[in-house]
């Protein structure tokens, strides 16, 4: 991810923007599906999984996010 990171920034991505992005949807389920498998309590993981869904999600809580707001 490092690698591919500053390619971003450019005005013209690169191919491997285009590849990273199409690889994430596979590696939140492989992700996911390790957490689960290893029974134990890894919160640093699935903060990440977490992180990376809502960079890729098409749609966010932040409906909820002003609830819990509103609620303060």
């Amino acid at each position: 991810m490092l690698e591919v990171l500053p390619d971003f920034y450019h005005e013209k991505q690169s191919e491997n923007c285009v590849e990273f992005m199409d690889s994430l949807p596979i590696l939140q389920i492989a992700a996911d599906e390790l957490l689960s498998e290893i029974h134990t309590p890894t919160p640093v993981g699935a903060s990440v999984v977490q992180y990376f869904k809502a960079l890729s999600a098409d749609t966010l809580p932040t409906n909820l996010i002003q609830a819990m707001r509103d609620s303060f």
